[in-house]
């Protein structure tokens, strides 16, 4: 289940590097270190089902929002419901300025596996016909810079002065 969230994170973060990420469920005992190291931050900090926090938001914009509030359960549910709410417009914006944002690639092994085997596979014979050097490493970081963002695509991550290193 982390495989495919991280996966359609990916996508999303690949066509759209700005968007701003609200990933909510019941995340029982999911293992979610994968997750927040994608980077999102977990904003839930209380428990939600008697003495344990399984229902989680995960954001990569936590400085748009107030901790959530648990709020009893609806109907018949064990679990508490959470109310997320946003902070005031004025206070983001001036907090922008304080964000840094960084290009990284994914760090998915199985698609490091997958950028290794088309590598290996990659027919590099067209380079070795080439008569000028600098032809050939032209080629040959366009296969390179191809390859990666085929297998390994850019995204963006925000870091807070807050954030621990």
């Amino acid at each position: 289940m982390v495989g495919y969230i991280l996966d359609c994170l990916d996508k999303i973060t690949q066509k759209h590097p700005y968007a701003g990420i609200l990933l909510c469920g019941d995340f029982n005992q999911l293992n979610d270190r994968l997750i927040v190291n994608y980077p999102l931050k977990q904003l839930v900090t209380v428990a939600t089902r008697r003495h344990n926090t399984l229902d989680k938001i995960y954001t990569n914009i936590p400085h748009w929002f107030h901790i959530p509030t648990v709020l009893p359960p609806i109907g018949t549910s064990d679990h508490n419901t959470l109310l997320l709410c946003t902070v005031d417009s004025r206070s983001v914006v001036s907090n922008l300025s304080r964000v840094d944002y960084r290009y990284v690639r994914s760090n998915d092994n199985s698609r490091k596996t997958l950028l290794a085997h088309a590598l290996k596979n990659h027919n590099w014979s067209p380079m070795y016909l080439m008569d000028d050097c600098n032809s050939m490493v032209t080629y040959f970081y366009n296969v390179i810079h191809n390859l990666l963002d085929n297998f390994l695509p850019l995204r963006i991550i925000s870091k807070m002065p807050s954030d621990k290193p």
